[in-house]
Parts: structure tokens; C-alpha cells; sequence
């Protein structure tokens, strides 16, 4: 796979899950990298999964140093929504992802960027 030539200290296919008081320090590329997919893809495929979607479990209180390019990368998009799976509408609104406490340092190009992002 493509992810494969770009290293992360934490690959992260879907925000729904805990990430609390981590240490990511040393990667050729990424301390923490996002890479959300409109669907589940692989062998966990599932139209009934949308990770590009899914609201943002926890990210607090981690740090990220001396990665080659970006400690935090949130790759393509996130737009996290009540309903992931469900088109937007007035009711499937939008849902805030909130990363807190987040520090980032002496990394090659960013401490943290984000490409298109919704309640971010």
C-alpha cells in the first residue's frame, strides 16, 4: 500500500477511539496521522462503516516530537457528523472533534495540519 512507504508512530483509520497521554517522537514522517477513509476498506470492508465521518472518540493530552514531517496529520478530510454513514442534512449535523492538549515540537515541517475539515 502507498501508507506503507509514509511512517507513522500511530496509523489511525478511524477517530473513534481513545488516544490519551501518548508519546509519538522518531517517525521518518508522522508522529500521529489520520488517514480517514469513506468507508472501512480491506478485509474489515463495510458500507455500514464511514471512519471520513465518525465522530472523534479522545485525543488529550499527547505529544508528538522529532518527526520527519508533521506530529499531527489529519489526511484528506474529517467531517465528523452525528449520523457517519448518512448524508448531511438538517438532521445529521455536524459533530465538534476536539483534540486538547496537544503539544508539538521539533517536528520537520509541522507540529500539526490538516488538509478539509469540518468541526475540527
Amino acid at each position: 500500500m502507498n501508507t506503507d512507504q509514509s511512517p507513522a508512530c500511530m496509523w489511525i483509520t478511524h477517530p473513534d477511539n481513545i488516544f490519551r497521554n501518548n508519546h509519538a517522537a522518531g517517525s521518518d514522517r508522522y508522529g500521529y496521522w489520520f488517514d480517514l477513509m469513506e468507508t472501512a476498506v480491506g478485509p474489515s470492508f463495510s458500507k455500514d462503516v464511514c471512519p471520513l465521518n465518525a465522530p472523534l472518540g479522545e485525543f488529550n493530552g499527547n505529544v508528538a516530537h522529532s518527526s520527519g514531517r508533521y506530529g499531527l496529520r489529519i489526511f484528506h478530510f474529517h467531517y465528523p457528523r452525528q449520523k457517519p454513514c448518512s448524508p448531511y442534512s438538517d438532521t445529521n449535523l455536524p459533530v465538534p472533534a476536539v483534540y486538547e492538549n496537544y503539544t508539538g515540537y521539533k517536528n520537520g515541517r509541522n507540529g500539526a495540519i490538516a488538509a478539509m475539515v469540518g468541526a475540527v
